[in-house]
């Protein structure tokens, strides 16, 4: 097969998003992704869980990789769709497509959900990314989409490996939150060293228009599904606060996709 044609223009963002065992981070993302297509930015978007029916991500390239997910909230195994575990083929193959879509689209930023806060499985395709990018002849901005909440790290040494991972790769950290109402210090104390990296943007929200009135309402997408209005805290450098999940010239991720 031959090697895929690179695109006329650089692609603003590359974002991953890996959903293990819910399909939360996948609607979040998803959300974020039609924000940024809607306002004007090229989004390549790369999925590594199970495929969800009906996920809506604008006019984003959509790309997945081979599948995988957990068998529980251990995260202990990696498995495919038919409950194999993943091998070194197979992570050889997930990792090298990565690479391959790095080399391919020469994004100006690369936006994680949740890692390096989360997804640590996914370090064997992630760190040599990581690694290509930082080597890269355009090296692109590097951020974290991150929930406000974090779960305790009480696994010896990962808080300090979290901490290093961002202080090492990472220009911005994307907390979806409003600090008036919980600081990521809270969940997560280390925050402080690297609390020049924190922005937060607000919550995120998907709405749509009543009949016959001007108002909006969140879409009704399940029980357990939040809906939040994006509020940027950064004053100069914030997200539109008079619109859910919309970006502003000012929006951190706008700024890092100029030209």
């Amino acid at each position: 097969m031959s090697a895929p044609k690179k695109p006329s223009k650089r692609a603003d963002v590359l974002f991953y998003v890996q959903h293990l065992l819910g399909i939360g981070h996948l609607r979040r993302a998803s959300v974020l992704a039609r924000a940024m297509d809607r306002a004007g930015l090229r989004v390549v978007f790369v999925s590594g869980g199970m495929p969800v029916p009906g996920t809506d991500v604008g006019g984003c390239a959509f790309v997945q990789l081979t599948p995988l997910r957990t068998l529980d909230e251990s995260f202990s195994a990696l498995v495919d769709a038919e409950g194999r575990e993943l091998d070194d083929a197979g992570k050889t193959a997930r990792r090298d497509l990565l690479l391959g879509l790095l080399e391919q689209h020469e994004p100006r930023v690369i936006l994680f959900e949740m890692f390096p806060f989360g997804r640590r499985q996914m370090r064997f395709e992630l760190m040599p990314l990581l690694d290509a990018a930082k080597a890269s002849a355009h090296p692109p901005q590097v951020f974290c989409s991150l929930r406000d909440i974090l779960t305790t790290h009480k696994k010896p040494g990962k808080t300090e490996w979290i901490v290093s991972a961002v202080e090492r790769y990472f220009d911005q950290v994307l907390v979806h939150g409003d600090p008036s109402f919980v600081t990521m210090e809270q969940s997560f104390p280390a925050t402080e060293t690297f609390g020049d990296k924190i922005r937060y943007t607000g919550y995120v929200v998907e709405t749509a228009h009543l009949p016959n009135s001007g108002r909006t309402a969140p879409r009704r997408r399940g029980p357990g599904v939040r809906r939040r209005r994006c509020r940027c805290r950064a004053p100069d450098r914030g997200c539109d606060r008079g619109s859910p999940a919309n970006l502003s010239a000012r929006c951190p991720l706008a700024v890092a996709c100029r030209p």
